[in-house]
């Protein structure tokens, strides 16, 4: 499938793209868990040592799978981008005309959203919050880029509007419960990110300091933070954080690496999930406010290029890692639990499940009951298509030692710690 795409906009100068199409503005850059935390096993062996009953698995979690199928007179071809917590889900499917932003639900299955009053055929729905509203962009006749528009359950399509002096683009990423919207729009002087707010107005959210006039935003919570990344005085594009009252603020990057780093998405515990150059590749990260950013385990056998996309409000985080650096199926989607560490996304899902045997390569949403919105590969197929992930159960059997080992294994590493490697 063609690599979903925005008009460049004019005057930003270096892009990289996500193989879900967003513009993202920098510089170019079995069903086990990978490298579970072992001080699970340590709590296991001193539980053992005192006496205590020892769990017989750890939480994780197994998955039924729906196709989310493609819009009529489509060539099978479709994206899942976001997930609210109702289980809708918005992205892109090809239908007889060309590339349409779509919603898809239970019941009434995958509806075309539609493109602006003689516009091309070209749209794609990037977020969606709990009221069903979805946001992306659509081409506009007369305009060479596209446009930021809102999609409203029941009354259809607004086009969002640019800054001042603007014209010609604009994208929408994400859409908080508020109706507050996160993206990015060209303005007079550069390229900003900004924040819609739900009555029209639009929020120049500014640059870091020292900044040349570029910013994107991508990912927006229910208290109207943003995330994204800037340009700085060194001409780097960083992960920002901007706050209501507080403005932008730098979020770093991993040590070792170029400075770049990005953020995708934020929940509403105001952690960050997004991707950093560290000194062996582009990592996958989790920023938290008290420890700062964290890099993210990659699958076995990757190539240290990981990128996190998604995060829910218990910190399950979702994207991709790179297993093979020459072929775009080389990626697999992944799952990231804080304690129990990365797993591979299609190793989880239930064997008896009809479309068990699927490839995953990307996972971009997560909702708070843990449902998945990923795109893959059905079994012999080459063309993308959309998937929902529900979660089956809580656990999996995860067989242990006896308690009898454990007790020995406890008298031996009592006074010691293990721990998980990166």
């Amino acid at each position: 499938m063609p690599t979903l795409s925005a008009k460049k906009p004019t005057g930003l100068k270096t892009t990289f793209r996500d193989d879900g199409g967003r513009q993202l503005p920098k510089p170019s850059l079995g069903c086990m868990p990978y490298t579970p935390r072992n001080t699970t096993l340590g709590a296991l062996v001193v539980s053992v040592a005192l006496g205590m009953a020892a769990p017989a698995a750890l939480a994780v979690p197994t998955y039924n799978v729906t196709d989310l199928g493609d819009l009529p007179g489509g060539e099978d071809l479709s994206n899942a981008s976001d997930i609210n917590d109702a289980g809708q889900v918005v992205g892109s499917s090809e239908d007889a005309s060309g590339r349409r932003a779509f919603r898809w639900e239970s019941g009434s299955g995958m509806t075309g959203l539609g493109d602006l009053p003689g516009g091309e055929v070209d749209s794609h729905a990037w977020g969606i919050n709990n009221a069903g509203q979805a946001v992306g962009y659509s081409k506009a006749t007369g305009q060479p880029g596209s446009l930021a528009v809102r999609w409203d359950p029941g009354s259809g399509m607004t086009k969002l509007g640019e800054l001042p002096g603007g014209a010609d683009y604009s994208n929408a990423s994400d859409i908080n419960d508020a109706g507050q919207v996160a993206g990015n729009s060209n303005a007079a002087t550069g390229f900003r990110a900004v924040r819609w707010e739900p009555g029209g107005g639009i929020t120049n959210l500014g640059d870091l300091p020292g900044g040349m006039d570029y910013s994107a935003a991508y990912g927006i919570n229910n208290s109207g933070q943003v995330v994204g990344n800037s340009e700085d005085a060194t001409g780097e594009w960083v992960a920002f954080l901007w706050k209501p009252g507080t403005g932008m603020t730098n979020l770093g990057d991993l040590p070792g690496g170029d400075v770049s780093s990005i953020g995708h998405d934020i929940n509403n515990a105001g952690q960050v999930v997004g991707s950093s150059q560290d000194a062996s590749g582009r990592r996958a990260f989790r920023w938290e406010a008290d420890s700062g950013m964290t890099k993210l385990e990659t699958l076995p056998g990757g190539d240290d290029h990981t990128e996190a996309f998604g995060i829910n409000d218990s910190g399950q985080v979702v994207g991709y890692s790179r297993t093979d650096s020459h072929i775009a199926a080389g990626r697999r989607a992944f799952l990231h639990e804080e304690e129990g560490g990365m797993f591979q996304l299609d190793d989880l899902i239930d064997p008896s499940d009809p479309l068990a045997g699927i490839t995953l390569t990307k996972a971009q949403g997560i909702n708070n009951h843990g449902q998945i919105a990923a795109h893959g590969h059905l079994p012999g197929e080459e063309a993308t298509s959309a998937f929902r992930l529900t979660p089956k159960s809580t656990s999996v059997p995860v067989p242990g030692p006896s308690s009898l080992a454990l007790l020995g294994l406890g008298l031996a590493v009592a006074a010691g710690s293990v721990r998980r490697q990166s």
